[in-house]
């Protein structure tokens, strides 16, 4: 299994094979962070033969690697460009993934069928799946019961 300590071990692995002047620019802290938190009994899936750019990296090292060239090597007005791109990709990411989350929410609600409400799906146009809300009768007819009696 590839944990974040084996992310580790690579990371550091890579930074090692960088040239002096490129090391220079990243923090001793994180450096430190790296070779504390690395597992050292993980071989590493970087190979210092082969250039990085020729490697088949996984998507984490990707990442922590792109985070880096934002944080120790970009210049800012780069930095800002990048960083507003990649706002905007998680607001689009999260918007997708709340609707997601809220349909899904509301099917498991159809299957429990909670407090006497009952849920009904009708199909729209475009694809998407409308979801309706019906009280149960007795249930109504409580809530009839309990306003009367609050005037």
């Amino acid at each position: 299994m590839y944990t974040n300590e084996c992310l580790y071990k690579d990371i550091y692995t890579i930074i090692e094979m960088m040239d002096n002047e490129m090391k220079s620019k990243i923090s001793n802290k994180f450096i430190n962070f790296l070779l504390e938190n690395q597992d050292i009994n993980f071989e590493g899936t970087i190979n210092k033969n082969i250039p990085i750019k020729e490697q088949d990296l996984r998507i984490e090292i990707k990442l922590m690697l792109s985070q880096m060239y934002i944080d120790y090597f970009c210049e800012e007005e780069k930095k800002k460009e990048i960083l507003e791109i990649e706002k905007k990709n998680i607001e689009n990411f999260y918007s997708k993934d709340i609707f997601k989350k809220s349909y899904s929410e509301a099917v498991n609600l159809k299957q429990t069928n909670l407090e006497g409400i009952k849920i009904e799906e009708s199909n729209v146009n475009n694809g998407l799946s409308m979801i309706e809300y019906k009280e149960n009768i007795f249930i109504k007819i409580i809530n009839i019961i309990k306003q009367f009696f609050r005037k």
